[in-house]
């Protein structure tokens, strides 16, 4: 290596044209797209926000990365390996992949104390250090909890605190990737900061990387090092998380940011829209936004554009090209 380059961290995962797509109808003649055709990259260390409204596919995005389902097209390399093709290595991939679910009911097994949840993922993954109840009591105070919860059942405790002890779990085990899909989403703003500080720590400490998967721009800030706006299955802008939220150029990324309570002013410019909310069975030849945006031009109803890559920006838009 030449003398006073830097290397890069290595790739830790990377999306090869991922599509999926649902099955719907009586015989399943109907297909909805959920993902399509979704190129990313992510290295070690590195936190990445998927942005995008409600019903866009970020969550199916995350579980696809996650591989708690598959891709209909396209690969998901984790670590330069396939992750369709893991099978005895597939708990390896497990513990070094981890989820944080936007719903802590589904994800806590009812019927198991706090202490349990908390010492489960260690012991199916044969972790567990010296010291039962004392490593679950720790775990509890990283997540900034009172040890008296140990004896509770999910049932007995607040959905807060359910959902700080799924986000505790995941951590844990020291993943080298976690996929948080709407992680602070239950939890009050004192809370997220406290949540936040613990996944930077842990970003910082042992190198895992994030995948945050969010429509609140305030707690991307404080977490994310690159960001991908997600529309209708689709990543219509990516990047470094300051150069998109401060200088976007997709006309559906100034919208999304429109749409966050503290109305960011963007180049002098103060925007009001509200970002429109579409349905991901709705196709049509061309670009999905094209029928909202304002500055469309004939080819944009016919053809879908590409994610193109322009001075460290990426945009699927015919009019920036």
């Amino acid at each position: 290596m030449p003398h006073g380059m830097t290397s890069r961290p290595p790739l830790l995962l990377q999306l090869e044209r991922v599509t999926k797509r649902f099955k719907n109808g009586l015989i399943g003649r109907h297909q909805t797209v959920a993902v399509e055709g979704v190129d990313l990259k992510l290295e070690q260390g590195e936190s990445l926000a998927i942005l995008g409204e409600s019903g866009s596919g970020k969550s199916t995005l995350g579980r696809l990365i996650a591989k708690l389902t598959h891709p209909t097209q396209g690969r998901i390399l984790f670590e330069g390996r396939d992750v369709a093709s893991l099978n005895g290595d597939n708990a390896a991939f497990r513990r070094d992949v981890q989820m944080i679910f936007q719903d802590a009911d589904g994800s806590l097994n009812p019927r198991l104390t706090v202490r349990q949840l908390l010492l489960e993922p260690q012991l199916v993954h044969r972790l567990l250090p010296d010291g039962m109840d004392d490593e679950a009591e720790k775990l509890l105070g990283r997540a900034g909890l009172s040890s008296d919860l140990l004896s509770r059942r999910p049932s007995e405790i607040s959905g807060g605190q359910r959902q700080r002890i799924g986000i505790i779990r995941a951590l844990s085990l020291s993943p080298k990737l976690v996929v948080a899909d709407e992680p602070l989403a239950s939890l009050d703003r004192s809370v997220q900061a406290h949540i936040l500080c613990l996944m930077r720590e842990t970003q910082q400490s042992l190198g895992t990387s994030f995948v945050y998967i969010s429509h609140d721009i305030a707690t991307v800030r404080l977490i994310a090092d690159t960001a991908a706006i997600f529309y209708k299955g689709r990543i219509v802008e990516a990047g470094k998380l300051n150069r998109v939220l401060e200088a976007p150029l997709h006309p559906y990324t100034r919208r999304l940011i429109a749409s966050d309570p503290s109305r960011m002013r963007l180049g002098g410019k103060r925007y009001s829209e509200t970002v429109p909310v579409q349905s991901l069975s709705q196709t049509a030849p061309g670009c999905p936004y094209a029928p909202h945006c304002p500055e469309t031009c004939s080819v944009c109803h016919r053809i879908k554009p590409e994610l193109v890559e322009s001075n460290g920006v990426s945009i699927a838009c015919h009019a920036r090209m």
